[in-house]
């Protein structure tokens, strides 16, 4: 993205590649598991990019908006944020448990390596 000029994901840089000396800062973390990481993804995706052309890409897109709603839900603090960055509602319950099973079925059936 950097030859080309192009910056689809424009929290992105190299920090966020190359993040060694940066594994332990939660705001890297969280812009690299993002929604705008995700819709870079299945941009690339559609657009039949050689190397975002397969089920891994999707399967990493629907990864990343999985975990980006949970840490949005857990860390909202906004009292006037929407979505799953605003405050726990009962009138938002029935779309936050929705979330929060989704989330655990998908998460209980990941393999490690």
């Amino acid at each position: 993205q950097n030859k080309l000029g192009l910056k689809m994901c424009n929290k992105l840089s190299d920090k966020h590649v190359f993040y060694k000396n940066r594994k332990m800062n939660v705001k890297v973390a969280a812009q690299t598991i993002s929604s705008s990481v995700a819709d870079a993804l299945q941009y690339l995706n559609i657009k039949e990019h050689p190397q975002f052309s397969d089920s891994d890409c999707l399967a990493t897109v629907e990864f990343l908006r999985i975990v980006d709603n949970l840490f949005d839900f857990m860390n909202s603090r906004d009292p006037f944020g929407r979505g799953y960055k605003g405050p726990m509602k009962l009138e938002n319950k029935a779309n936050d448990d929705l979330m929060l099973k989704k989330a655990d079925n998908y998460l209980s059936k990941l393999k490690i390596g």
